[in-house]
């Protein structure tokens, strides 16, 4: 059985989500990165929360339609560690899982 996971950053609550109807019915509803949490590496679940910390930042809490601005080099960075961060999940998970991306990646603001 392969389980199926959707990767995207709900801003802090968590990376990864049941991607099927078998995934949801083994695991449940919400973020599956707790339950995940003892086939993943300290550093790679250190970068989980850094990353998912500074998404949150990119959202504009008072008026969540108005983007916040955002650099160019921010975006970048942002999203390249956010590429790679896909890829060790993928690896740390193994073969009985696998990984749908879709975490929506920044662009500069204005």
């Amino acid at each position: 059985m392969t389980w199926v996971l959707r990767f995207f950053d709900d801003y802090g609550s968590g990376w990864l989500w049941a991607g099927d109807a078998a995934t949801l019915a083994a695991f449940d509803v919400g973020p599956l990165d707790l339950q995940l949490a003892d086939r993943l590496s300290e550093a790679t679940r250190a970068e989980a929360l850094a990353l998912s910390a500074m998404h949150c930042e990119t959202l504009n809490w008072d008026e969540p339609q108005t983007p916040l601005p955002l650099s160019p080099a921010f975006c970048a960075d942002f999203n390249a560690r956010v590429q790679a961060l896909f890829h060790k999940l993928a690896a740390e998970l193994g073969p009985g899982f696998r990984l749908l991306d879709q975490q929506t990646r920044l662009a500069p603001y204005p």
